[in-house]
């Protein structure tokens, strides 16, 4: 499985994992069927890592084209992803977390193929929500982003600029797949700014008008209820509020190239300095009347995830003698 430069470079990052929960997938990723991958694990200073654990496995199955790495101390998200993606060698990368696993042994040879075939630099997919803290369940959940409709056929970019960068109607960070170069160029502008939102190079690719494709078939069983997105911690919150901000910051210093890119500049600046969540309405719906119309379509459309997978895959790498 040595490859100097494989196809894609899966990057798990983890913080304070729970073995159970890493071992799986990493086995979700092991079991991949076609595809020359390259393995990196890189840990952002966690009390343990179980990072030997990790490696017993990678060489139990026979894998040597890998990479740990470890910061002595905690340096938030986007800079622990910055440096796993330096170390990469893959053309593409996909971020993992532990919880988070690839739905089905042929994911990755899909999405490459896809990407590869169509010229692609930037896609997402499906998410499966599931949470298994009492008893393993599937969560009916609202597609994201929720207006996936813009996504499909006929596309208008400005449309899906607006619905992206003012209502923030963002696909799931966890079903994406980069080109590596670009995804480390984007990541790189916000290295000493931002902490945990690595997403938000996607929304920053959104604003210098890359396209961002929709890959329509399942990728990822997501973990719902952990991790930064999802777990309501009200820590994650004010650090996410506060990369918010930042993001805005490094928008409002780049490249200015047609009146979008003006007019929103000038949306953000007074959003920020409205004092109070009525005004900043009035702000966004005022200057943009016409997202007031897809939000509409977007509740009477109302599309869900999906909540009868097929679960072959999924059994083979959660199996408890694996």
């Amino acid at each position: 499985m040595k490859a100097d430069y494989p196809m894609m470079s899966v990057i798990v990052v983890t913080y304070n994992p729970v073995w159970d929960k890493l071992k799986k997938t990493l086995l979700s990723v092991l079991l991949q069927k076609n595809i020359e991958l390259e393995i990196i694990i890189t840990d952002d200073g966690s009390k343990c890592n179980y990072q030997d654990k990790a490696l017993d496995l990678l060489l139990e199955y026979g894998i040597n084209n890998y990479t740990l790495l470890a910061n002595e101390q905690n340096e938030g998200t986007v800079s622990n992803v910055i440096k796993g993606i330096k170390q990469s060698k893959g053309r593409y990368v996909r971020l993992i977390s532990p919880g988070d696993y690839l739905y089905n042994s042929d994911t990755l040879f899909k999405t490459f193929n896809y990407m590869k075939s169509n010229n692609v630099k930037v896609c997402f997919g499906v998410p499966i929500y599931y949470n298994d803290d009492k008893k393993f369940e599937i969560i009916n959940h609202r597609s994201v982003p929720k207006c996936l409709f813009l996504y499909r056929g006929k596309r208008n970019e400005s449309m899906i600029r607006k619905n992206y960068l003012v209502l923030d109607d963002m696909p799931l960070g966890a079903t994406f797949c980069t080109e590596r170069n670009l995804f480390l160029k984007y990541l790189n502008r916000f290295k000493g700014r931002l902490k945990l939102g690595e997403d938000y190079a996607y929304s920053l690719m959104v604003y210098d008008h890359i396209k961002i494709y929709f890959f329509e078939q399942p990728v990822i069983w997501y973990e719902y209820g952990h991790g930064v997105s999802t777990s309501n911690d009200s820590v994650f919150s004010r650090i996410m509020k506060k990369d918010w901000y930042y993001f805005h910051k490094t928008i409002e210093e780049s490249f200015t190239r047609n009146l979008f890119d003006k007019k929103f500049k000038l949306y953000i600046k007074l959003y920020h300095k409205a004092p109070n969540r009525f005004l900043k309405l009035i702000i966004r719906y005022g200057m943009y009347p016409d997202i007031i119309f897809w939000r509409i379509v977007r509740k009477i459309v109302n599309e869900r995830t999906i909540t009868e997978p097929d679960y072959c895959f999924f059994n083979k790498f959660s199996a408890t003698d694996l």
